[in-house]
């Protein structure tokens, strides 16, 4: 069953950043959070996240990832894990984006 809850918030995290980015609507924490099911642990989502955003970043710059296609696949392969709060996650997801250098219009 937690195998199962793990796999549900690796898709929903992806599919969230990605949207929030191609939408422009990644600063606002609310939109962002409103696209999860309220039955998530929220404390848990929020330290997955910004790990799973460091992470890729920190890929993105050793493997030179170069698209949300490819940032979204290394996501997905980073175990859960807790290091951070909602609000960080946020912020760190915005400046991916932002360093990443992806336009509104990414696919």
């Amino acid at each position: 069953m937690e195998c199962r809850t793990k796999e549900a918030i690796h898709k929903q995290i992806s599919t969230a950043f990605i949207d929030s980015w191609n939408t422009g609507i990644n600063a606002d924490k609310s939109t962002f959070l409103a696209q999860f099911s309220p039955t998530v642990d929220w404390y848990d989502l929020a330290f997955f996240i910004r790990h799973k955003v460091l992470e890729g970043l920190a890929r993105f710059r050793t493997q030179r990832l170069t698209s949300i296609k490819d940032f979204r696949a290394e996501v997905k392969a980073i175990d859960y894990t807790k290091s951070g709060t909602v609000v960080q996650c946020v912020y760190h997801g915005v400046m991916v984006g932002k360093l990443l250098g992806w336009p509104a219009s990414a696919q």
